[in-house]
Parts: structure tokens; sequence; C-alpha cells
């Protein structure tokens, strides 16, 4: 791994070795967090705590009003571009399996 040397002064990481930041000596940005632990958690759990939101998007040949959509359990918020209509929600298995049931 990578150690510490005296460079103008001030200890800075030093990986001589590293090719992801350019190898032969190269150090890494102030701040950086190579090497520590940020989050502990499951995989799962540690996406739930993001917070991100998908996006589901697709087309219909019906006329169908935006604020069909927007009543759709799970959906933050709607956007339409024509016969385009793009859902954001935090939950997208949950959306697309709502729009699987109403097409059918």
């Amino acid at each position: 791994m990578g150690h510490y040397r005296e460079a103008v002064g001030k200890r800075e990481n030093y990986y001589p070795d590293y090719p992801l930041y350019g190898g032969g000596g190269a150090t890494l940005p102030p701040g950086s967090d190579y090497g520590r632990i940020m989050a502990l958690d499951t995989p799962r759990d540690l996406i739930a705590k993001q917070n991100l939101e998908s996006a589901v998007e697709f087309t219909t040949s019906n006329s169908v009003a935006k604020e069909f959509f927007q009543e759709l359990p799970k959906v933050s918020k709607v956007t339409q571009h024509g016969d385009r209509f793009t859902l954001h929600t935090k939950e997208a298995s949950s959306v697309l399996t709502e729009l699987t049931r109403l097409s059918g």
C-alpha cells in the first residue's frame, strides 16, 4: 500500500505503484478517502440510504393525461414530452409492476 512522505512541509499519501493515480509516485488529492471505510451496511441498505430515484420512461398510444400517472403509488414526479412520459420514483419495480397491470 502507500506510505507517507514529507512534501513541502506537509505529509501526504504516497502510492508509488498504484496505477489509478499515475503510478510512479503519484500523490492522492487532499481529503481523499482511499482506503478508509466510509459506511458499513448491507448493499441493499447502503443503496436505500442514498435516497436515489430512478426514471421509468415509456411512450403510449392512448391519450392519457399526465395527472393519471401522477396518481400512481410511489411516483414522485412525472414529465411529459408529446406521447413520451418519464416517471420518477424510488421504487422502480413497484411502478413497473403497476404500469404492466394497467396495460393488460
